[in-house]
């Protein structure tokens, strides 16, 4: 195989083709020097599984091979490099020193910007993160992330998810060092509500003590720094989202709620957060369910379908005087929004609130 690559290395791979601008592992399992690296990964797979790997490091025999391909001389070079790349959590389990010394370094844009474009977009879009990944390569991604946040639709959308997940796992702390404030300065309006809405969908998956877990550790202050203006304030896109995400922390919904409306208001919309229908926060925190439901409201449109959960709400709210002004707040919207059954509601407010029991 190290016979086969040597004669793979004068061959030019990518044509009119540009780097930046393709998949390279795509192409590297697609040609020779692809199929070789790619073997050289399977034989060190086989050996780890079936328990003969004594020695965490590459094979002598492959070391001269392996320290030309990290020098990406050649097109073949950067196409092998993209694999070993993708496969960078499994190399720093089964030849942490060599990761450490020699692939690590690619991903460093201040001094290795061709191999570093390469090696980034092969991982996020083909690799995975482990816990040693994540916290050695920590202060090198957060360099990078100007870049990566302008690399092209699939890397970037890449980029901006796996950020996202690395907040919710518990591999290190996101703002010790400004790291999580400097993604957000990096990424666009726009990109950083699309980081919140992954973020969401990210905690969503979680259980309720994984989700506080995250609530504690950083998104609480994170949430008030921003409506508070810092790092950079927030803008009406990243309310929507932060409005699912708030809905997802019932523990502390009443928290999540005095934040939300802090910010700016909903672009205009019909949006409504999801799953109010099958919510217990009506229940469970009535001023701070009505708190949020007015906020929402008061970015509506010109219209609103009878949604189930309007006509149902009255009978979910605990029957008290004190929630009549909220009722009333909620029904006015809805009467300029051509509700037809606006007037209804409030009157039948006016009676259970009023008659408490």
């Amino acid at each position: 195989s190290v016979l086969l690559w040597r004669s793979s290395r004068g061959i030019v791979y990518l044509k009119e083709e540009k780097a930046d601008e393709i998949d390279l592992v795509d192409l590297a399992l697609n040609r020779a020097p692809g199929w070789i690296a790619e073997f050289w990964l399977l034989q060190k797979q086989a050996s780890v599984e079936k328990g003969n790997e004594t020695n965490l490091e590459w094979a002598d025999i492959l070391q001269p091979a392996i320290s030309e391909i990290i020098l990406a001389k050649t097109e073949a070079d950067l196409l092998s490099l993209s694999l070993l790349a993708s496969s960078l959590s499994f190399l720093r389990r089964h030849a942490p020193s060599w990761t450490q010394e020699f692939l690590y370094p690619c991903f460093n844009f201040d001094t290795q910007n061709k191999r570093a474009g390469v090696v980034w977009a092969s991982h996020l879009v083909h690799g995975s993160w482990s816990r040693d990944t994540a916290l050695e390569l920590r202060p090198v991604m957060r360099v990078a992330f100007k870049i990566l946040a302008n690399s092209g639709d699939r890397v970037t959308s890449e980029f901006i998810g796996q950020s996202a997940m690395l907040t919710c796992e518990d591999f290190f702390e996101v703002n010790s060092d400004g790291w999580l404030t400097q993604l957000t300065l990096s990424l666009s309006p726009d990109q950083r509500a699309t980081w919140i809405r992954m973020l969401t969908g990210r905690i969503g998956k979680l259980t309720r003590e994984s989700r506080m877990r995250v609530w504690s550790r950083w998104l609480h202050t994170y949430w008030c720094d921003r409506a508070d203006g810092s790092p950079v304030a927030l803008i009406g896109v990243e309310s929507e989202e932060l409005a699912d995400l708030a809905f997802l922390f019932d523990e502390v919904f009443p928290q999540a709620v005095a934040l939300l409306v802090r910010g700016p208001k909903l672009p205009k919309t019909n949006f409504l957060p999801r799953e109010l229908s099958e919510s217990e926060l009506p229940e469970r925190y009535p001023e701070a369910f009505m708190d949020a439901i007015n906020w929402v409201l008061s970015s509506m449109k010109d219209y609103i379908s009878p949604h189930p959960m309007l006509m149902g709400l009255l009978s979910r709210l605990p029957r008290r005087r004190s929630l009549l002004n909220s009722w009333v707040t909620f029904c006015d919207p809805l009467s300029d929004l051509h509700f037809e059954k606006a007037r209804f509601l409030e009157s039948e407010g006016q009676k259970w609130f009023i008659n408490e029991g």
